[in-house]
């Protein structure tokens, strides 16, 4: 009766589990095709992302640096005609013959301050290419709030010193004037207007 009985075909030589060990070969290949597809999807967008990064800014038309140059000057001047009309003033002041201290000195504080906002209204020019203007100006409006501070003091305490920086810093005023020239021409220049344009602005500004 036992010869009878069947004798049961081990597992590894069974249709099914050749059918499972297909199956889990498939699917691993398939498994490492699909990480390496997503590895290269991946370095692919890593690699677009870089080299939009990398992508220089658009480049300006002719037209648009001297639009912008335009726009940059009007912001850089203003900050210095402002500052000139301080100046004029407390020269009026100084010289006239009704001059009160108290007003002078009142007034030296106030030109100190507005000289201060025109320097840092400076900041909203943001072209590199203004800096040298930038900075001619910036000195231009310094001596000025140094010459009022001066002026206070030498009404407040009558010292002799600070009358000696004020008629350096007055004697200084046409060669500042003459570097907001030439540094704002040289401005100019590069962007792009001609030789015509540029006197007819500055004498525009006389």
């Amino acid at each position: 009766m036992e010869e009878n009985k069947k004798v049961k075909k081990p597992f590894y030589k069974r249709w099914w589990f050749w059918v499972i060990v297909v199956l889990i070969v498939i699917g691993a290949a398939g498994s490492q095709g699909g990480d390496e597809d997503k590895a290269q999807d991946d370095q692919a967008a890593a690699s677009s992302v870089s080299q939009t990064n990398e992508d220089p800014e658009p480049q300006l038309s002719p037209q648009e640096i001297k639009e912008a140059a335009d726009s940059n000057d009007l912001k850089i001047y203003q900050s210095l005609k402002f500052a000139k009309v301080y100046f004029e003033n407390l020269q009026a002041k100084i010289s006239s013959e009704t001059a009160v201290p108290a007003e002078i000195s009142a007034y030296c504080d106030e030109t100190q301050q507005y000289c201060r906002n025109f320097i840092d209204h400076l900041d909203e020019v943001t072209d590199e290419s203004a800096e040298d203007y930038k900075t001619a100006v910036f000195n231009y409006i310094g001596n000025i709030q140094l010459i009022a501070k001066d002026t206070k003091d030498f009404v407040d305490s009558a010292d002799s010193d600070a009358l000696s920086s004020i008629q350096e810093g007055i004697q200084l005023m046409p060669t500042y004037t003459q570097n907001v020239v030439d540094a704002r021409t040289a401005y100019l220049k590069q962007a792009g207007f001609t030789d015509d344009e540029i006197n007819e602005r500055l004498a525009d500004e006389e």
